[in-house]
């Protein structure tokens, strides 16, 4: 019974999450987009293990422009976000770029091919006003729509408690089940990410990745 409680809520969740416009979510992703023959998003995916100081053995692969070196290319954003300087000292190869997202700010990632071996996500970020408790962020994951015109569909992920210092964030479920719905007949589809700030506090993003391997 707990089980279908758990299914219900998750489902009521997806249903209950109000439309996104196209100015919010970037060009559309159709029903049948994906494939990892005919999409290079999917071909190209290179692999690896980037959280391992936090004993995390998944294998992980780089949204697009996930690490904001090519500036906010690709990605969907309100007022006031931008692209900061920022070396993030926790990688091998730091990078010079972060993801500045002011209070009440939102954005999108650009699609990422998955399929439903893909179950979580996770980043680097940092709260820029870490002493407000309310310093959260809101991820959502933006799936196809169901059939072919219809309107993107998302469904809240979970909530990033605040960072004072650059750090990990704890993984991101992606729903497998959801993406095995919107999946084309090799598995495959895309997804997209999508982070909202509370009013009061900003957050610092880099380094957005999603794990292709189940467990």
């Amino acid at each position: 019974m707990r089980k279908l409680a758990l299914a219900l809520a998750a489902s009521a969740a997806l249903l209950a999450a109000p439309a996104l416009s196209a100015a919010e979510i970037g060009d559309p992703l159709p029903s049948d987009e994906g494939g990892a023959v005919g999409n290079p998003l999917c071909a190209e995916q290179v692999f690896e293990q980037p959280f391992l100081d936090w004993n995390d053995q998944r294998s992980y692969t780089l949204v697009p422009n996930g690490s904001f070196e090519l500036g906010l290319e690709g990605w969907t954003v309100s007022d006031g976000v931008e692209v900061r300087p920022h070396a993030n000292n926790l990688r091998p190869e730091p990078g010079t770029s972060a993801l500045y997202m002011p209070p009440a700010s939102a954005v999108t990632s650009p699609p990422v091919c998955v399929t439903p071996d893909y179950p979580v996500a996770r980043l680097y970020g940092k709260t820029v006003i870490p002493g407000r408790s309310a310093a959260t962020l809101r991820v959502e994951v933006v799936y196809p729509p169901a059939e072919e015109g219809g309107t993107a569909r998302r469904k809240r992920s979970g909530t990033l408690r605040r960072e004072r210092t650059w750090d990990s964030t704890r993984k991101i479920a992606l729903s497998p089940g959801q993406i095995a719905k919107a999946a084309g007949p090799d598995g495959t589809t895309m997804i997209r990410l999508r982070f909202t700030t509370r009013r009061g506090a900003g957050w610092l993003l880099d380094d957005v990745f999603v794990d292709p391997r189940a467990r």
